[in-house]
């Protein structure tokens, strides 16, 4: 199941399975309102895989041990709660943020959108990965 998919079929739970109250769902500030319907929305952030993380942490009080140990495996979103996709590989993964930092250091624009959207950790990743395309 996709993570637009859980989404929705979380909702439905929510709504006990009615699909007009998922329509009308009044809970506006849930992370996954945006995504209710299954579909992506006009916006651009937090991404589902994002907005999932960030229902389940409130789920579980703000807790991101709790996240870790949550057993309620029958969850839509349990195989999600960490913010990332379980079926896409380390590898796959380590392409993806290779051609996203590419595309980063060529793209003066893409900088500019990005700015101080990175932790200081985050930021320092992003000096390294940029620092081995240079010598590449």
């Amino acid at each position: 199941m996709t993570p637009l998919k859980s989404i929705k079929e979380h909702c439905l739970w929510c709504c006990n399975g009615q699909h007009k109250q998922l329509r009308l769902c009044a809970a506006s500030r849930c992370p996954l309102f945006p995504y209710r319907q299954g579909s992506m929305p006009k916006i651009d952030k937090p991404s589902p895989l994002k907005a999932i993380r960030a229902r389940c942490l409130d789920c579980v009080g703000l807790s991101p041990s709790e996240v870790k140990n949550c057993a309620d495996s029958a969850c839509k979103l349990y195989v999600y709660r960490f913010g990332h996709n379980p079926r896409i590989s380390e590898a796959t993964r380590a392409k993806q943020r290779e051609r996203f930092f590419r595309r980063f250091h060529e793209n003066p624009r893409l900088r500019e959108h990005f700015s101080g959207e990175f932790s200081e950790d985050d930021q320092e990743v992003v000096e390294q990965s940029l620092r081995s395309l240079v010598t590449v």
